[in-house]
This record gives C-alpha cells, sequence and structure tokens, in this order.
C-alpha cells in the first residue's frame, strides 16, 4: 500500500495539483491522508481511500498506517514534518516528497535545513518534480505526468493592450509583487489581485480568490528563478480555466507546462522586455 500524505493543505490550497497528482500517482488501494475539510479529500472520496486528519491525537493512528504502508509520499513536506520523514525512512519504507518553493526556500535560508535535507537524501529519501530541480536536490526524480488532462480549458485569450492584470494570491517573497506595482504605476495598468487573505495594498483592488478572471487581460506569473526553479506553478490551472496567458520571467515555474501549452504563456527573458511588452 502506498500512503500518500498532506498534512498543511486546507480548503482549496492546492486543491487542484493534489488531486492531479493522486489521481496519476496512485490506486485505489492505496490511503491519502489530509486535513478534515481540504477540498481535494472530499473530492477524490469516491475513488480513494481517504483518512481525514483532525488533530495532533490523529499521529497515532497515523504513525500505525505508516507501520503498514510499503511506500509513503508527502505530498507537502514543511520542515517540521522532518521528524515523520525520518521515522518512515527508517522504518524501512520507499519515503518521497513533492517539492514545492517552500522546501526550496528555505534549504536557502536555513543551513542547518538544508543539511536535514541533505541527510534524508542520503538515507534514501527522494524528492519528485515535474521538470529539472534546483541543484539542492541531487536524489530527485522527474515523472512525467499530464496535470491538466482533467482541466475543462478554455480557448486562450491573447490581447494586444493590457490594462488590467489578474495577480493570484498573496504578494509573497518570489512573486516580484513591487515590480508589477512598479510596472502598472508607471503605464496606468489596474491590478486586481485574487484572494481571501485580509488584504490592504496602496491603489490595489483586492476581491475573493474565486472570482471572475476574465475581466483581467493576463495573470502574472513572472517570478524569481531563485523561489521557483523547477517549481510547477500553480497558477497553470486558472490560466488554462479562464484562457488568459500568464505573463512569465523566461517560462520560470512554467517549463513543463509550456511544452504542453506554450500559447497560454507571454515569456519575456528581461525585465527591460517586460517593461516595453507589458503596454496599455
Amino acid at each position: 500500500m502506498k500512503l500518500v500524505i498532506d498534512l498543511f493543505s486546507k480548503g482549496w490550497v492546492h486543491k487542484d495539483f493534489n488531486i492531479e497528482y493522486i489521481l496519476n500517482q496512485s490506486s485505489s488501494s492505496d490511503l491519502i491522508v489530509g486535513l478534515k475539510g481540504s477540498d481535494h479529500i472530499q473530492e477524490i472520496a469516491s475513488s480513494r481511500n481517504v483518512f481525514e486528519f483532525e488533530s495532533s491525537k490523529h499521529y497515532i493512528q497515523l504513525f500505525m498506517k505508516i507501520l503498514s504502508a510499503k511506500e509513503v509520499v508527502f505530498l507537502v513536506m514543511l520542515n517540521k514534518y522532518i521528524p515523520l520523514v525520518l521515522l518512515s525512512r527508517l522504518m524501512g519504507k520507499r519515503v518521497s516528497y513533492v517539492v514545492h518553493k517552500y522546501n526550496l526556500s528555505t534549504r536557502k535560508k536555513r543551513g542547518v535545513v538544508n543539511l536535514l535535507y541533505h541527510l534524508l537524501g542520503f538515507l534514501g529519501v527522494k524528492s519528485v518534480t515535474l521538470e529539472e530541480p534546483y541543484h539542492f536536490f541531487r536524489n530527485n526524480e522527474v515523472i512525467s505526468i499530464d496535470m491538466w488532462k482533467n482541466v475543462n480549458v478554455a480557448n486562450v485569450k491573447k490581447v494586444s493592450t493590457v490594462s488590467k492584470v489578474a495577480f493570484i494570491g498573496k504578494p509573497v517573497a518570489g512573486k516580484n509583487f513591487s515590480l508589477l506595482k512598479k510596472i502598472a504605476d508607471i503605464k496606468n495598468i489596474e491590478i486586481v489581485v485574487y484572494s481571501d487573505d485580509d488584504l490592504n495594498i496602496d491603489g490595489v483592488r483586492v476581491v475573493p480568490f474565486d472570482s471572475d478572471l476574465t475581466e483581467c487581460d493576463v495573470i502574472w506569473g513572472y517570478y524569481d528563478e531563485s523561489f521557483y526553479k523547477g517549481i510547477q506553478s500553480g497558477l497553470c490551472y486558472p490560466c488554462l480555466e479562464s484562457g488568459l496567458q500568464v505573463i512569465t520571467n523566461n517560462n520560470v515555474g512554467f517549463k513543463f507546462f509550456s511544452t504542453k501549452y506554450s500559447d497560454y504563456l507571454i515569456e519575456f527573458k528581461t525585465e527591460d522586455d517586460l517593461f516595453r511588452g507589458v503596454t496599455r
């Protein structure tokens, strides 16, 4: 039995990616562990065995499920789960984790954490990506699966003039929000942030995450390579569903996606190209 664990994703967070990964990389005989109330757990319950993790009291049950598993996969591995990863490996299980930007950024910022990741690799724990990862991830497996085959793909909408840009999620490090704000101020472009977080950003309109994207012309995805090298962006899903193209930095975060849906991306090689290319 394969045990797939995600003790991080709540509600819609990572929903689309998690569902596609689980459907592609597990079978009905495997067990999927997720937080109670997670959208992806509810959607796969009809085709997969699921265990809804509610609180720390369920760690005993989780431990027993690890004992009976042959393979353990962490869909999202935070640093605090490293002891659980180590425990699974020391019990002789095949262990892997899907690389997210969190794994890359924390390895870069914290030397001790990076050493722990090297120890995991030495012990046989594999990282999994859809494309070649950042060089830190040496014991890595690149898998080739169509993560978007179940998406209702809208026809691509190409625009010659950009007047409104969609920014999806919180403006966290690596998403170059300050660069977008600079361009928007110079070119008089409106930014619409799609987020359920309580954000107050001067000169920016914030709307609920599930609001209609098609009021915008393009989606911002010009990401910092140091945060997204080898990481597949979650913007691929709203991009395909809305038909809006994504502005990218050399397709960082979209390398694998670009091999299948290049028409949905607007690739800029440099910031100068970006300034010239984003016009109103």
